[in-house]
């Protein structure tokens, strides 16, 4: 999990589609 993925995953928790497609 790179930072990027990270900050993603805090800031769109909710977003869990939008998360997983990122990461």
């Amino acid at each position: 999990m790179t930072i990027w993925c990270l900050v993603k995953s805090i800031r769109y928790e909710y977003m869990i589609v939008y998360r997983s497609h990122v990461c």
